[in-house]
């Protein structure tokens, strides 16, 4: 689902007052939970990582991160 968002996101352009056009990209950090026990700031934590790791990576990209 995240990599269709990201494509959709790359494939749009922005037009700028002055006429040019941007291209947008997005990077997205996932994780998920694995037992009602994972705390809110562990599952942050963790897709804070892979959002970094994806930009470490040459941004626009989708980087799942530890559960």
């Amino acid at each position: 689902m995240l990599e269709r968002v990201r494509v959709t996101v790359e494939q749009t352009e922005m037009a700028r007052p002055q006429g040019s056009r941007v291209r947008i990209t997005a990077s997205f950090g996932l994780t998920a939970f694995v037992s009602q026990r994972t705390e809110l700031e562990i599952l942050f934590k963790h897709a804070d990582q892979a959002l970094y790791q994806a930009k470490a990576q040459g941004r626009n990209r989708v980087c799942i991160g530890d559960a």
